[in-house]
């Protein structure tokens, strides 16, 4: 079920927000707004874990402050 509903939050976020690849993780950029809740990152489906150093790049390049929504339990590995 957990799986089931971060699927649906990734596929909700995408209507609305440019996804770009980082490492285990998908960053959801707003194309309007830079604040913080506007802008963040979901592990990407069956990724395998890192330390997230490319999403903070990728976050960073844009000037977004490096964010992360997700349901935990789907996140296990």
């Amino acid at each position: 079920m957990n799986h089931r509903i971060q699927r649906y939050l990734r596929a909700v976020v995408e209507r609305t927000r440019e996804p770009v690849a980082a490492g285990a993780f998908v960053l959801y950029v707003h194309p309007h707004s830079e604040h913080p809740f506007a802008n963040y990152a979901i592990p990407g489906d069956g990724a395998a874990i890192d330390d997230g150093a490319a999403l903070v790049a990728a976050a960073r390049e844009r000037g977004l402050v490096p964010r992360l929504e997700y349901i935990e339990p789907a996140s296990r590995r």
